[in-house]
C-alpha cells in the first residue's frame, strides 16, 4: 500500500502567518514628526542600540516559536510569550528612546499574536488533509504537521 501523509492544515495556515508577521511593523516610532516602522528582524538589530534588550528576548521568542511551527503546532508556545513580552515592554518605560518620541504598535503585533493564536486551535481541533478529504479529528496531529499514515489508517 502506499504511503500518504496527513498535513495539519490549520497549523500551516498559522505557520504562514506568523512568517507575515514577522516581515511586517511590530513598532511605530514618531521622532521628530517623522513615522518610522520596525519589523521584528530590524528591530532586533537597532533594540540594542537604545537598550532595549527585553524587546530582543522578545523577538527571538517569536521567531524560535516560528521556527518550532513549522514541524509542530506547539511553536504558539514561544510565540504567545514573545508577544506577550513584547507587549509588556511596550507598556513600560521605552528605554533611551529619544526625548518626544511616541511609540505605538504595529500590524505585525497583531498578526503574530493571531498566528499564535491558530496554531493553539490547530493544537486543540486540528483541520487534517489526509490526501483525498478533510478529517475534523486526527489526534496524530495535533502535535506535528506532517504525520506519514499507511492507506487504511485514519
Amino acid at each position: 500500500m502506499a504511503k500518504k501523509f496527513q498535513l495539519n492544515i490549520l497549523s500551516i495556515i498559522g505557520t504562514l502567518i506568523g512568517i507575515i508577521a514577522i516581515f511586517l511593523p511590530w513598532l511605530q516610532l514618531r521622532i521628530d514628526g517623522g513615522l518610522w516602522d520596525y519589523n521584528l528582524i530590524h528591530f532586533f538589530d537597532t533594540a540594542s542600540f537604545w537598550g532595549l534588550f527585553t524587546y530582543q528576548i522578545a523577538c527571538l521568542m517569536f521567531i524560535g516559536g516560528w521556527v518550532l511551527s513549522i514541524i509542530s503546532p506547539l511553536g504558539a508556545i514561544p510565540e504567545i510569550m514573545g508577544v506577550s513580552i513584547f507587549y509588556v515592554e511596550f507598556n513600560l518605560e521605552p528605554g533611551n528612546l529619544p526625548i518626544n518620541t511616541l511609540h505605538f504598535l504595529g500590524l505585525g503585533f497583531y498578526v503574530g499574536f493571531f498566528a499564535a493564536i491558530i496554531l493553539i486551535v490547530s493544537m486543540m481541533r486540528p483541520i487534517i488533509w489526509n490526501g483525498h478529504c478533510f478529517d475534523k479529528i486526527a489526534m496524530k496531529n495535533r502535535l506535528l504537521n506532517f504525520v506519514k499514515i499507511n492507506g487504511k489508517e485514519n
